[in-house]
């Protein structure tokens, strides 16, 4: 009887990319009394693959690592992550995919390790988080540009609500289902603080 042969490959790009983790994981533990991180809390994974990185890998490797955003890590590189699955599947070695988790993984983790250059909140933001702070109730995208008297879609999206949601200010209320037509959005604990403290 042959030993198991695991399917991948432990090369040396891994184990740098797990030292350096490591390295970094460190510093953020020491930072995450100082500072709230902005690692999801609540992570709603869709794929079986982001689940056993989640739930098998990466919260046995260090609690911390359980706070991940995997499913929008893998979202916003969502090209290399299929391009490292395939690579994968046609070297019948997971070595390729798993450089691309660690490396996604690194990178998330040093964007929580650098100190903030731009301010915690915008104008804008904080007049999206005034608004559902007023409101005292989820709001659709609809209601709250109305609100605001914001007609640009694409505008309101990228200088309101993706920085309140990347900053953990506010929250979908499906978040499983980003595009849902019945989304509404919700100011959260944090964003209630960050809107008293300015």
């Amino acid at each position: 009887m042959e030993p198991y042969q695991p399917p991948f490959t432990i090369t040396p790009a891994i184990i740098a990319l797990i030292s350096e983790i490591s390295e970094n994981l460190g510093r953020l533990s020491v930072l995450e009394g100082e500072r709230s991180l902005r690692l999801r809390r609540i992570n709603r994974i869709r794929t079986i693959m982001g689940r056993l990185w989640q739930t098998l890998i990466l919260s046995q490797w260090n609690p911390l690592l359980a706070q991940l955003p995997v499913e929008s890590m893998i979202h916003e590189h969502q090209r290399n992550y299929y391009q490292a699955i395939n690579h994968s599947t046609q070297q019948t070695d997971s070595a390729p995919f798993i450089e691309f988790m660690l490396s996604t993984i690194l990178d998330t983790i040093k964007v929580n390790l650098s100190p903030q250059v731009t301010p915690q909140v915008t104008p804008q933001v904080k007049l999206l988080l005034d608004i559902l702070i007023q409101a005292s109730m989820a709001m659709s995208r609809d209601e709250i540009q109305t609100s605001l008297k914001l007609k640009d879609r694409k505008s309101f999206r990228e200088r309101y609500l993706k920085p309140a949601l990347d900053k953990g200010l506010i929250e979908m209320t499906i978040p499983d289902k980003p595009n849902s037509r019945l989304q509404k959005y919700a100011v959260t604990g944090r964003g209630k603080r960050e809107a008293k403290s300015k």
